[in-house]
């Protein structure tokens, strides 16, 4: 893991992140996208499967969550 490696969140939600180095995380990020994401993350309405996706991504990621 490098430390260019991050997770953005926003009210509660994904609004950005580069993953290129982690992939455990990466494949995470792959299935809370294939559920569906609004383009502004403030319209974004997490499903409860994207909402403990993300703490798994928390759970399982050693770079910076900002």
């Amino acid at each position: 893991m490098k430390t260019t490696d991050y997770i953005l969140l926003k009210w509660g939600t994904i609004k950005g992140y580069n993953l290129e180095h982690s992939d455990k995380t990466f494949e995470l990020m792959k299935k809370y996208n294939s559920l569906g994401v609004c383009f502004s993350v403030m319209a974004q309405k997490d499903t409860q499967e994207q909402k403990d996706l993300i703490c798994q991504m928390i759970d399982s990621f050693d770079g910076r969550i900002i």
